[in-house]
């Protein structure tokens, strides 16, 4: 098992923007957290959950999408979930 500090995190971070802007393009990545889950790496995000119910969906169905409990802001529903990585730092694909 690869320590935390093992990692190249900026790297993990700029893989997860690339990854969800083809589903989500205003998605933010959470880049001020290290973390694992199940001993891989995990990249947070935060996005609207208005207009993004089909890529919400689409994404439930990749292993590496892992759904967080949200929260509201002024009105407006924000998601929070994950992208979990395999132990080599690449994004677990179906």
């Amino acid at each position: 098992m690869r320590n935390i500090e093992d990692y190249n995190w900026d790297d993990l971070y700029e893989k997860v923007e690339n990854f969800i802007r083809g589903y989500i393009p205003d998605a933010n990545v959470n880049k001020g957290v290290k973390a694992f889950y199940n001993g891989n790496p995990r990249v947070e995000i935060t996005f609207k959950q208005k207009g993004n119910q089909t890529a919400i969906k689409t994404l439930d169905k990749e292993p590496c999408f892992r759904s967080l409990s949200g929260y509201n802001v002024k009105g407006t529903r924000i998601c929070r979930a994950e992208i979990i990585f395999d132990e080599d730092g690449n994004i677990i694909r179906i």
